[in-house]
């Protein structure tokens, strides 16, 4: 009565009480409030209270609440900002049966149910609402309403790698906005039209979506700008665009929707530039986390990466296998399967089995691979396949396999990409390189090439196994154990520091047959880190080992080490699979057993 109480405290309390016409009333103040101050989280909570206390309420209160169909929209799009999309769909459906009347309300309701089904994984679903909207849309609808939908569709269509499909319509939506003079209608036409085309486009729309307050249009904004240099290749830029989007993502409250999508890309782009310790970091704190839809199939396939890098088999092919399963539900989106399976074949080859590895890229090019940085790696995995066949088959004096091996080389190669950005000149001269092999050759230069490559693409990782197979080269013809000791050294120094026990022992094993000694910190470090290092610990996993064995809780490592217990949580289950125990109980003998610690841990 004093009005000196919130209206979500007093929402609460009348819930308590069993009052359905002042609850819905002060749940409804509530949700409003929430939604100014950028708080989708809390919005949709109270949203989903006033549509479950709709039918218990006097007719008054009834009317006071507005039209139902509208609310619905509210509470769809706050479910999605919170990231709960299952729920923004089943409001959506909802709100899209309440139109049958207002056809230009009705597109723009199915233009919005079509957005959260992509985002819960139903790409035919969407689809086809999209389909519905362009159908419902009147002639006569307004510029605004026309540019929206024409908009939202075109964007999924480009992120569906449809682009011949998305730019007519882009265009027109483009056009659309600007006679509308409408803002907000010229910013998401500008993300549609400038994806991939016009980065100049995407921060007009970027900035325009800020001023409006737009939080969905500028953390897409942020997000197309990203994969606009990713199709560019230019992993080191990435970063920083990621870095402010996921700030402003998570300023207006989208932690749980747009900020963990910007960190699957983050993690992404770490992976790339070799920082596989924090690339993890990011992922495992996603998993932690449970996500759902788009982010559960994105960010599953950036673990099978770090799973084959790391030679963990048998979770690579199990999250492999996940990645496919999700991908199912949403076949215009193949992006993140197609990861996993180029993933998965690496995991094959670490493990010996380039037959298998062969069998995954041939799955993998049976239909036409969209995104060309992953054809072009898929093409590279392909052909090393079918070099190290041809090794194994000259070594088993099987000419006829070795000859069957090499005979699908030409059909991979036709499949690389014709583009000029820096990661895609290097994956096609890995490839070439892995052909030379192939040929029983023994000729440096292509590897030489290949390293230059990834020198200049930014991979520190794919160069140090280009540096691998040089120093292979370069001792099988004779040619310079100068050279191959260097390169041995460099590329040892990067899979220590990225934490690749597979290809650290293919260099460690190489070296010691041709009893070089490598110039390399790896080579230098104490015997404990080196162990920690061959069981596959990364620097932080190895940190939080001795306190581990000394029996300290969660929250003791974490006091000490200044992160937080539910990431020290994270790195200790971590430690427990690779030391392949079960209790913590067994950390300190199964450590000292296997040389990870000295004999008195503290």
């Amino acid at each position: 009565a004093a009005g000196g109480a919130e209206q979500a405290t007093l929402a609460r309390h009348w819930d308590a009480g069993g009052r359905a016409d002042p609850a819905a009333l002060a749940h409804l103040a509530a949700a409003e409030a929430a939604e100014r101050v950028h708080a989708p989280v809390a919005a949709h909570a109270h949203w989903q209270r006033v549509l479950a206390l709709w039918d218990l309420v006097s007719d008054p209160v009834r009317a006071d609440l507005g039209d139902r169909g509208a609310r619905l929209a509210q509470a769809a799009e706050t479910a999605y900002l919170a990231g709960d999309f299952s729920q923004a769909v089943d409001n959506a459906e909802e709100g899209v049966a309440a139109t049958r009347d207002d056809p230009a309300a009705r597109a723009v309701r199915l233009e919005r149910l079509a957005r959260y089904r992509w985002v819960a994984r139903d790409g035919p679903g969407a689809d086809a609402a999209y389909q519905e909207a362009v159908r419902t849309m009147p002639p006569d609808a307004p510029d605004a309403i026309r540019a929206q939908i024409l908009a939202g569709y075109a964007w999924v269509l480009t992120m569906s790698f449809r682009s011949e499909q998305a730019r007519p319509m882009a265009e027109e939506a483009l056009e659309a906005a600007n006679r509308s003079g409408d803002d907000l209608a010229r910013c998401r036409a500008l993300l549609a039209w400038g994806y991939e085309r016009d980065p100049d486009a995407l921060a007009e729309a970027c900035d325009l979506a800020i001023a409006l307050d737009a939080g969905d249009e500028a953390a897409r904004g942020w997000l197309a700008l990203d994969l606009t240099l990713r199709a560019r290749g230019l992993a080191g830029q990435r970063l920083d665009v990621l870095d402010k989007g996921m700030a402003y993502a998570e300023s207006l409250g989208l932690e749980r929707s747009y900020r963990k999508l910007l960190s699957v890309y983050r993690a992404e782009a770490l992976f790339d530039l070799g920082r596989w310790d924090e690339a993890g970091d990011v992922l495992d704190r996603l998993r932690a986390e449970e996500p759902q839809g788009m982010l559960a199939y994105f960010s599953t396939a950036q673990r099978v990466r770090l799973a084959a890098g790391r030679g963990r088999v048998e979770q690579a092919h199990r999250e492999a296998e996940h990645v496919v399963r999700l991908g199912t539900d949403i076949p215009q989106q193949p992006f993140p399967a197609e990861v996993a399976q180029v993933a998965a074949a690496e995991a094959h080859l670490w493990d010996d089995r380039p037959d298998l590895a062969l069998d995954v890229i041939g799955r993998l090019f049976a239909s036409p691979v969209r995104d060309a940085a992953t054809a072009a790696e898929g093409v590279a995995t392909g052909v090393r396949a079918a070099a190290d066949l041809c090794e194994q088959a000259a070594f088993a004096g099987d000419r006829g396999a070795a000859d069957a091996a090499r005979a699908g080389i030409p059909d991979l190669l036709a499949r690389l990409p014709d583009d000029d950005q820096p990661r895609l000149r290097a994956w096609a001269a890995t490839a070439a390189a892995e052909a030379s092999r192939a040929q029983a050759g023994s000729d440096p230069d292509p590897w030489r090439a290949a390293v230059a490559a990834w020198d200049e693409a930014e991979g520190p990782y794919p160069g140090a196994y280009a540096r691998w197979r040089l120093a292979r080269a370069l001792l099988a013809s004779r040619s310079g154990r100068r050279e191959a000791a260097e390169a041995l050294s460099q590329a040892l120094e990067v899979a220590a520091r990225v934490g690749a026990p597979p290809l650290a022992h293919g260099i460690e094993k190489l070296a010691a047959g041709a009893r070089l000694r490598l110039r390399s910190s790896a080579v230098d470090e104490p015997d404990e880190a080196a162990a920690a290092r061959a069981v596959g610990l990364t620097p932080r996993e190895f940190e939080i080992l001795p306190l581990l064995a000394a029996g300290r809780t969660n929250r003791e490592i974490a006091d000490a080490l200044f992160i937080s217990p539910r990431t020290v949580g994270v790195h200790v289950s971590r430690v427990l699979h690779k030391l392949e125990i079960s209790r913590r109980a067994e950390v300190a003998e199964t450590a000292r057993r296997r040389g990870l610690i000295g004999s008195a841990p503290t």
